[in-house]
């Protein structure tokens, strides 16, 4: 074979390995733009995924944050206490009020303790936090805060006071018929908290 004949040879390889470049870039290019739009649904499940996780972890920080809630310790804030003992000092009604707390619950006796300060600051007659031996049920109307009087319909006008002030700072406290108050008394039941 003379070297013409070879350099013919390598000049046709040469084009065919070409050829074969310009096919394989085609090909490269034609099945990237194939594929385009699979990675584009790909992509766009994915996204559609991650969202999903993000809402169910921002309800799931949501929930936990209302559990944490309905678990701590009811807290009289300094705002609260501030607008009470003023609220109480203004009251022409004043009067001996004999707090209880509930039997083998701490939360409700602490709860007990600053509302007892707070009746003190105020210059009322306060009993010290004695423990009171009821035991509700779930569900049972013996939770939160109870104004216990002798007659609910006509309750003493410092229990009223009592009701009022702390209505006034978002405390709810049921008027209940209790058979140990006398007529001008009133005892304030600090029972479990209500969940």
């Amino acid at each position: 074979m003379t070297d013409e004949a070879l350099l013919s040879w390598i000049d046709r390889g040469q084009l065919i390995a070409a050829l074969f470049v310009a096919v394989g870039v085609a090909g490269e290019f034609l099945l990237q733009f194939a594929a385009r739009p699979i990675n584009k649904r790909i992509e766009f499940a994915r996204s559609i995924e991650v969202s999903k996780q993000q809402e169910k972890t921002a309800n799931a920080e949501r929930e936990l944050l209302i559990l944490k809630e309905k678990i701590a310790p009811r807290h009289i804030s300094d705002e609260q206490r501030k607008a009470l003992i003023a609220s109480l000092k203004e009251s022409q009604d004043k009067g001996l009020v004999r707090v209880f707390a509930q039997a083998g619950d701490s939360e409700s006796f602490q709860y007990a303790v600053q509302i007892e300060e707070i009746l003190k600051a105020a210059g009322w007659l306060v009993a010290p936090p004695s423990l009171a031996g009821i035991f509700p049920s779930p569900g049972d109307s013996h939770v939160g805060l109870l104004l216990g009087v002798r007659d609910p319909s006509k309750p003493p006008p410092h229990g009223l006071a009592l009701k009022k002030a702390f209505a006034g700072v978002g405390i709810e406290m049921l008027v209940e018929h209790n058979r140990r108050a006398d007529d001008t008394g009133v005892e304030l039941l600090v029972n479990n908290k209500p969940m």
